[in-house]
């Protein structure tokens, strides 16, 4: 497990607040759903709540 989270650390892969679940944002806006239910900014890891964090909806690498 040790050697997942720190590949997720260089790869900056995100975790949900409320559940921990590793995700990688392949492509796509920086809105997660998670299957737990809890939703957040990838980039940040920030609640998403209309304007909670400066992050743009997306970036244009990712699309």
């Amino acid at each position: 497990m040790e050697q997942l989270l720190e590949l997720a650390e260089r790869e900056q892969w995100q975790r949900c607040y409320s559940c921990t679940r590793l995700v990688v944002l392949a492509h796509g806006c920086n809105h997660i759903s998670c299957p737990c239910g809890a939703e957040f900014c990838y980039v940040c890891g920030s609640r998403w709540l209309p304007r909670s964090c400066g992050c743009g909806i997306w970036n244009e690498h990712n699309l």
